[in-house]
């Protein structure tokens, strides 16, 4: 079949959108030529304040404010919110207890500068990153990672990843779906919730040897010192 007029719109690799970062007319199309995604422009928005048409990842555009660079793919967390640009803020996160896991935003989408905006996922698919548990910017590398493993934030880095399940602040983030020094992770965040964040649960000073009663007059569970006779 004889092909007419060809119709190709503008295109370019990711890393030369974003190094150019043009403002797309209203309604002109933007094609990423290795990510396969597409932005429209609206005449006044540059190429990287715009979102992704169809795209097949969660993401949220955000703004880098923690004071240095952060990784590709690194677990972060909502700190603030830049009223300038109406998007939150974010720094790399650390499951030690030292930070609310309801903070918990997701991996980077890219390398981004103190400063400079991204995108979070907090499902879909990140390609092109070391997930052979070597020493990488998501890994501390005392682990080996395999095809299929369940990754965890890390409770000793800030930002990094692990296989082996926290004690407490327990964040899923995804699973290994290609092991290998160019693999890629799976993205599906889930946080374990703690005890008293679960319904009918109301704990109150909470203290050593305590014990956990149900009381049907309020129906729910309470935290208390006392027995009510009897011995454990």
């Amino acid at each position: 079949m004889p092909r007419g007029n060809l119709i190709q719109i503008r295109r370019g690799s990711k890393s030369e959108w974003t190094s150019a970062d043009p403002i797309l007319s209203s309604g002109e199309i933007g094609f990423e030529s290795d990510t396969y995604r597409l932005k429209v422009g609206n005449g006044s928005d540059s190429w990287t304040e715009l979102d992704y048409i169809g795209s097949k990842e969660d993401l949220l555009r955000v703004k880098n404010s923690s004071g240095s660079s952060i990784q590709k793919s690194q677990a972060v967390y909502f700190n603030g919110y830049d009223t300038y640009d109406d998007v939150p803020t974010i720094a790399p996160y650390i499951s030690d207890n030292t930070i609310s896991e309801k903070l918990f935003a997701g991996l980077i989408s890219d390398y981004t500068s103190d400063g400079d905006y991204a995108f979070v996922v907090s499902f879909g698919m990140i390609n092109s990153i070391d997930t052979t548990g070597a020493t990488s910017n998501i890994a501390s590398g005392n682990e080996t990672w395999n095809s299929g493993d369940i990754l965890y934030v890390s409770p000793h880095e800030h930002g990094k990843l692990t296989k082996i399940k926290p004690q407490k602040n327990i964040i899923l983030v995804g699973i290994i779906i290609h092991a290998n020094s160019s693999g890629c992770i799976l993205v599906r965040s889930s946080i374990s919730p703690r005890f008293s964040q679960l319904n009918e649960v109301h704990f109150e000073f909470l203290s050593n040897d305590h014990i956990v009663k149900y009381n049907s007059d309020t129906s729910h569970w309470s935290n208390s010192s006392e027995l009510d006779g009897g011995t454990i």
